[in-house]
């Protein structure tokens, strides 16, 4: 091991964030997500950790693994309320794709503090039919889109329940998203395809996007974010008469790809959690 991976994983036992070990290395976020990549290939347990001012650390993960929660945002203990914007459905590689709305997000979550990003899936347009036609037909020319294209900004965190589409990639080509994302852009988070969770103070907030035998959802979850039907609907009810009150959102797509009757329609939206001082 020379000494430039040694200064790497002392940096990580001592709890540095991202942007410090970069600055201190001088690496850029490509090149020290390549350096982590070696450092797991050699054994090396890295966990990653999410915080709610947009910030990510790496870590050199000493849990065992069945204890560990994959994805959390860390807060502080007097944090009380955590704004999220929720997104689905940007369809990149689609002609109607549009990078224009997606930065426009940006600039809203930038102007108004909101440091956490929902997306609810179909990050790709992949190959399936029905979205009309094609601007990129190649699976991984399509994902090298979003890489590239996709905003970036140092204080957001995106976290992507994957969807159909991005699934196709998978079951048509071997091709997964989820290990090109993590090896490439750190704030772009897959939580899973068709259901993923993501762990806020004492809460569980399942980011959902239909896929047959792949969507599930735990009774107790309070709100529940999803993709698919590319329309903006909330529904608040009790899944059983003694379940607890649950809200679904329904996110329309952040793209010109239509889903029955255009109607216009805002591309995103904003949640505004507030916790009591027990976490809940």
């Amino acid at each position: 091991m020379d000494a430039t991976d040694q200064k790497l994983i002392e940096l990580l036992l001592n709890g540095a964030s991202s942007s410090d070990i970069r600055q201190i290395t001088h690496y850029t976020e490509k090149q020290l997500l390549i350096k982590l990549s070696k450092l797991l290939s050699k054994g090396y347990n890295l966990g990653r950790k999410y915080y709610s001012d947009g910030s990510i650390s790496h870590y050199v993960d000493k849990q065992n693994p069945t204890d560990k929660i994959p994805f959390s945002v860390i807060t502080a203990p007097a944090e009380k309320e955590i704004k999220i914007s929720l997104v689905s459905d940007l369809h990149i590689g689609n002609l109607k794709e549009n990078l224009e709305y997606i930065y426009l997000m940006y600039d809203y979550c930038v102007a108004n503090n909101i440091h956490i990003i929902f997306n609810c899936g179909d990050l790709i347009d992949g190959k399936l039919i029905g979205n009309g036609k094609k601007l990129i037909y190649n699976y991984k020319k399509q994902i090298k889109r979003v890489i590239t294209k996709h905003p970036h900004d140092k204080n957001i965190i995106n976290f992507i329940g994957l969807g159909n589409h991005d699934l196709d990639s998978l079951v048509n080509a071997g091709i997964d998203i989820i290990p090109i994302l993590l090896n490439s852009r750190e704030d772009l988070v897959p939580v899973g395809y068709g259901y993923g969770v993501v762990h806020i103070k004492n809460e569980e907030f399942p980011i959902r996007h239909k896929i047959k035998n792949l969507t599930r959802v735990k009774q107790s979850c309070p709100v529940i974010s999803n993709g698919h039907s590319h329309r903006n609907r909330i529904s608040c009810r009790y899944s059983t008469p003694d379940a607890a009150f649950k809200v679904n959102v329904f996110i329309a797509s952040l793209s010109d790809v239509p889903m029955g009757n255009p109607a216009i329609h805002p591309g995103a939206m904003m949640m505004d959690l507030k916790f009591d001082d027990n976490g809940y």
